[in-house]
Order: C-alpha cells, then sequence, then structure tokens
C-alpha cells in the first residue's frame, strides 16, 4: 500500500510524466500536436469570433505550457504576466446572453482573467498542502466583507426585477473576488512584487505604443476584442480626430486603466530608483512618456482630471514620508517627470484646451439628468436598491428628467457611487467603502513605516495613488460590482494587501 502511494505521489509531482513524454520518439512529439491541431482547426473556424480567439490561446497556451513543463521552466511567473495583461482587454464569453439592454454581463461570464485565476489558485493550493503556505491570504476584515457584498448583492437580486441577469451579476462579481485573492496569495514576496513592477512598466508601454500607433494609422483602431464599436471618434478643434483605445473598448475604458496604472510605474523612479538597474529604469521613463502621450490621445476628460489630481497628491504624499536629503532627492526627480510630461503635452495643448472647454454635443451634460434619475432611485429604495442587474429595466420608472434622458441615452447613471447605491442599497455602498478603507489602510501602513523596505513603500505609494486616480475618475463613470471595470479595483486591492503582507515578511 505504501508502494502505491509513493507511486501516485512521484506520479502526480511531474517526474514519471517528464520520463515517459522523454521516452516517445520524436516523430511521435512532433505528430500527436500536428493531430491535435489539425482536428481543432474546423471547430475553431465555426466558432465566433471571442470563442475563436480564446480557444486558440487555449491550445497555444497549453502547449506552451508543456514545452516549459519539460525543460522544468517556472510557469507561475508567466501566469501572473498574462494575469496582469488580461486587465488591458476584455477577452470575455457570456454563456446563455441575455441582450435587451446593455446590461454588464449580458450573460455567465467566462473571462481569460477567471480562467488564470482559477489555474494560479491550483499552483497556490498545491503550495498548501505542501505546508509553505501559513497565514491566510486575506485578511478576516477584508474578507468578511468581500462575503458581506456578496451576500447582500444576493438579497439585492431577490428583490429585483431582472432576477437571470443579476445571477450572472452575482457569479461576475465573485470572479473579480476571486482575482483578489489569487492576487494576495500569490503576489505577497518582494521578489514577485519587484517583477510585478516591472511587468506593469512593459505592459503600459506595449498597450500604449499600439494605442499611438492607432492615432497614426487609424485602420488599427478597428482591431478589437470586443464584439462593441468602440467610440472611436470625437470632434475636437472642428475636426474629426481618432480616439485611441488600444486592445480595451471603449476608449474612456483604456483611459481609466491608463491613469490607475501610471502611478505604479512613476513611484519607483521617486523613491527608489536605484533599486532598478539602467535599462529598468529606462523602461519605467519610457512606459511614462507613453502612456501620457496615449492617455492625451484618448481624449477622455475624467482621466485628465484625474491624472491632474494624482500628481500632486503623489508629490505631497512622498515629501511627507522622506526626509533630509531623500526629500531633495525626490523634488529634483519629480520635477523631471513633470517636465517630460509638460514637453509632451506641448504638441497637443491646443486640442486639450479644444476638448476641454469646446461645446462636446451633450456629452457631460447629460450625465446630470442620468444622476437625477439614480438619486430618485436611490431615494425610493435606499435600503436594498433595485436589485444588482435591475438598473435598465426600471430607469424608465423613475425619470422624471425634462425631455425624459433614459429614452433617447438608455445608460445607467455615469458614476460609479451612485451606481452601486441605486442597484444594492446604501448598505452596498458602504460594504464598498470598506473595501477601500481597510485595502487604503494596508497600503498606509507601509507608507508611514520608515524601515519598510523602499521598494514596497514606493509601490504601496504607486497603488494608493493609483486607486485614488481611479476612484476620481469614478465620479465621471458608471460601474458596479459585477462590471468588466470594477476588476482593475479589486487587483488594486489585492495589491495592496500583497505589499502590506510582504511588508510583515520581511520585517518579520
Amino acid at each position: 500500500m505504501e508502494a502505491i502511494r509513493r507511486m501516485t505521489a512521484n506520479y502526480l509531482s511531474g517526474s514519471v510524466i517528464r520520463a515517459e513524454i522523454a521516452n516517445l520518439p520524436p516523430a511521435v512529439l512532433c505528430l500527436l500536436p500536428a493531430l491535435a491541431l489539425g482536428a481543432a482547426l474546423p471547430f475553431v473556424t465555426a466558432l465566433p469570433a471571442s470563442w475563436a480567439i480564446l480557444v486558440c490561446l487555449t491550445i497555444c497556451g497549453g502547449f506552451a505550457a508543456l514545452a516549459m513543463f519539460s525543460v522544468n521552466l517556472p510557469l507561475e511567473p508567466v501566469l501572473r504576466l498574462l494575469l496582469l495583461e488580461s486587465f488591458w482587454f476584455s477577452m470575455d464569453i457570456n454563456l446563455f446572453p441575455v441582450s435587451k439592454n446593455r446590461a454588464e454581463p449580458p450573460g455567465l461570464n467566462i473571462s481569460l482573467m477567471l480562467i488564470l485565476s482559477f489555474v494560479l489558485c491550483g499552483f497556490w493550493l498545491l503550495k498548501q498542502r505542501r505546508g509553505n503556505e501559513g497565514e491566510p491570504a486575506l485578511p478576516r476584515s477584508f474578507a468578511l466583507t468581500l462575503i458581506g457584498i456578496l451576500l447582500w448583492s444576493s438579497l439585492t437580486v431577490m428583490y429585483g426585477t431582472e432576477t437571470t441577469l443579476g445571477l450572472y451579476g452575482l457569479w461576475a462579481a465573485a470572479g473579480s473576488m476571486f482575482m483578489c485573492f489569487v492576487i494576495t496569495a500569490h503576489f505577497s514576496e518582494r521578489r514577485v512584487l519587484r517583477q510585478t513592477l516591472i511587468y506593469i512598466a512593459l505592459i503600459i508601454g506595449l498597450n500604449s505604443l499600439f494605442g499611438v500607433s492607432q492615432a497614426l494609422f487609424p485602420s488599427l483602431s478597428d482591431i478589437t476584442l470586443s464584439s462593441d464599436a468602440p467610440e472611436k471618434m470625437v470632434i475636437v478643434s472642428g475636426e474629426e480626430v481618432t480616439r485611441v483605445h488600444a486592445l480595451s473598448d471603449p476608449p474612456n475604458m483604456f483611459a481609466w486603466v491608463l491613469v490607475l496604472f501610471l502611478p505604479v510605474v512613476i513611484a519607483p523612479l521617486l523613491l527608489c530608483a536605484a533599486k532598478f538597474r539602467r535599462w529598468q529604469q529606462a523602461l519605467f521613463a519610457s512606459a511614462i512618456g507613453m502612456a501620457v502621450v496615449a492617455l492625451i490621445l484618448t481624449y477622455s476628460r475624467g482621466a485628465w482630471v484625474a491624472f491632474a489630481v494624482m500628481a500632486p497628491l503623489m508629490a505631497v504624499a512622498a515629501v511627507f514620508i522622506l526626509k533630509g536629503d531623500d526629500r531633495k532627492r525626490l523634488i529634483y526627480r519629480f520635477g523631471a517627470v513633470a517636465l517630460m510630461v509638460g514637453l509632451l503635452a506641448i504638441p497637443f495643448s491646443g486640442k486639450i484646451i479644444s476638448r476641454l472647454v469646446d461645446d462636446d454635443r451633450g456629452a457631460a451634460e447629460v450625465r446630470i439628468p442620468l444622476i437625477e434619475v439614480a438619486l430618485a432611485m436611490i431615494a425610493d429604495n435606499p435600503v436594498l436598491g433595485v436589485g444588482m442587474g435591475s438598473y435598465e429595466s426600471v430607469m424608465r420608472n423613475y425619470d422624471e428628467t425634462e425631455g425624459l434622458v433614459t429614452e433617447h441615452f438608455d445608460w445607467p447613471v455615469h458614476n460609479i457611487y451612485l451606481h452601486i447605491a441605486a442597484e444594492t442599497g446604501l448598505p452596498g455602498l458602504a460594504l464598498f467603502l470598506a473595501l477601500i478603507v481597510i485595502a487604503a489602510r494596508r497600503g498606509w501602513m507601509v507608507l508611514r513605516e520608515p524601515a519598510a523596505d523602499p521598494l514596497l513603500r514606493a509601490l504601496a505609494l504607486g497603488l494608493l495613488t493609483g486607486m485614488a486616480a481611479y476612484l476620481i475618475n469614478g465620479l465621471k463613470e458608471g460601474s458596479c460590482f459585477q462590471t468588466a471595470m470594477m476588476r482593475p479595483f479589486f487587483l488594486f486591492c489585492g495589491l495592496l494587501l500583497a505589499t502590506e503582507r510582504a511588508s510583515r515578511r520581511a520585517a518579520g
């Protein structure tokens, strides 16, 4: 019996599998993948675009994982990189879709982010079995708040009018929260967080480069991973210009993600540039420059304002935590970054001013009646809201605005706080704010500790100011627990918790 147990353990550990693969003739190793691809090709070509892309990625990823496994290369760093990249585009499949309104998600959502989270969770469970992880990944207060959001949202679904969409929303919200747990569990080491900073700089640079290319070659803006056509054009200074969106749809979403991630790349240059090699510092600077240009070319005014508020906020926080010569060096570095941003903005100054002051054909004005509708919904349903997923189905019942805004602009309110409160009531909004406070407090604990690792302090500063930029931009963008734009919020919560956890490990 003991021999059988050992044989099974060896087999599961991969040693037997690798030996069996190594004993196969080379011709068989080449023939089997070719036959598998040939058999899958007719099915893949008949699938919808989103399904075909996901299947192709799965097949290619499977073969890449098999190749890395056969030569004992680690898979986790690659999966972590792919997970971070998945926040920059929507690679989602919606099963059993309901297309009667603009609700997100319109079906049972299966995303690339969710698939990668499950795979990484499998690695974490293996570490748990080996005894490499002792403490819980999530703090108790944060975990209880997540559970509270799911339970309260479930109650609102029972109260709401759109039970099916509400259940889809619960699944999507649970997926984002599960990803937050995976991030905390997998990124809680200083070495991994250092890699993460480099990954984020690389991802920002490449996505921004593609976005800028769309402005230079407008035909590239037709490349999208979403079935919805992005808002690609806008009138600026009397001419129609292309709004860049990279692989994110629409451009406002791309801008929102940019202002969220940009502080994470700026902070290391301000606080701990010496911790990185020259080429890494050059990567950070290049990513910042490319991202600033891409952010301008999104023509997203809310993101511009969020970036303008975030930059001095970061400078004030950095000056507060540094002393003596470190503070002087910070002032010089921040001045250099500000000068670079200013020089990059000069060629676009005319269009920036025009976008801010010219008539936008009611795009900003329409948000006011939408707010009025949301406030009426909250006033009538302050406790349970109208139910997760039910906003669009009932919003016309609360529309007493002049001109009946929901009849010609059938979108939910463009404000993340009012959207959450309207769907899940004031308790739902309170739970959302509690998540922010808990995650921000963990980051602040790292930031205010003078003895903390400079790299972790820089990361905490970038994450906190990035979260602030996200929340500021959320004043003019709608989102609720189940929407795709809530995923980056949970990502940053997870990274803040992971940073504080790594700091405690380093101190202990």
